[in-house]
């Protein structure tokens, strides 16, 4: 996997004016790296993970984190009901 930057986004404008060292600008060019520019969260996420984000559609990385975050808030109330059946 060819390693990635992740900047904030840039207006096409502003892209001709960025400042970047030459071995920068040459490492990129020859596909060493990747710099993306990226406007949100979401897009950073599928940017790394190659994941598409959304809502909450099954092929989406933040359906994989509310199934996650389900999957533990279940796990946590079922001690936490031990725990008040216990006492």
């Amino acid at each position: 996997m060819i390693p990635i930057v992740i900047v904030p986004y840039i207006e096409v404008q502003a892209i001709k004016n960025l400042m970047l060292k030459d071995e920068i600008t040459k490492e990129a060019g020859a596909g060493n790296f990747s710099i993306y520019g990226v406007k949100t969260i979401d897009e950073a996420m599928e940017v790394l993970t190659g994941i598409k984000t959304g809502k909450f559609p099954k092929d989406t990385i933040n359906f994989l984190i509310d199934k996650r975050i389900k999957y533990f808030t279940k796990k946590f109330n079922a001690i936490s009901d031990k725990k008040d059946n216990n006492n």
